[in-house]
């Protein structure tokens, strides 16, 4: 899921951040972050 995250993050990190921020609280997304 790393490697399909930095993809997509050059075109729309906008995404990956809400992506973050919505596991954040549930605090699942250490990895990603």
């Amino acid at each position: 899921m790393t490697k399909k995250n930095i993809r997509p993050q050059q075109v729309a990190p906008v995404e990956r951040e809400t992506t973050a921020t919505s596991k954040d609280q549930s605090g699942q997304v250490t990895p990603l972050v």
